[in-house]
């Protein structure tokens, strides 16, 4: 009997294990999966509800959505959007330019980075 969460990765899509059951999640429907790396789709917990959700990618799939996947079927293209949403700021923000560097020297010169205004 499989440990609930993830079991393998295959080139199309993974296998996870809920309640004793294997349900496979194709990258096709849920193409961000795809993007993530090893240690993040083995970082995956069922809950009680045979919910599966990836804590470090900061995505669920439900139940439901496992057992019926066909009365779903616009739920890939919103994950997708928002994984790579994710991915991209997380990488834009570790990109070093000289651009971005004379930015921050020219606020610098002006005192720092300016405070947030917030309106009332």
């Amino acid at each position: 009997m499989d440990v609930d969460g993830f079991i393998e990765a295959t080139k199309e899509g993974i296998v996870v294990a809920v309640w004793g059951r294997r349900f496979f999640i194709g990258f096709a429907r849920h193409g961000w999966l795809k993007e993530a790396t090893l240690a993040e789709l083995f970082d995956c917990q069922v809950n009680e509800r045979g919910d599966v959700a990836w804590p470090r990618l900061g995505f669920s799939i439900g139940w439901d959505c496992l057992v019926r996947p066909g009365e779903y079927p616009g739920m890939g293209a919103n994950v997708l959007e928002q994984w790579a949403r994710r991915r991209a700021a997380r990488w834009l923000g570790k990109a070093k330019s000289e651009a971005k560097a004379e930015a921050a020297r020219a606020n610098g010169r002006k005192g720092g980075k300016p405070k947030q205004r917030i309106s009332p």
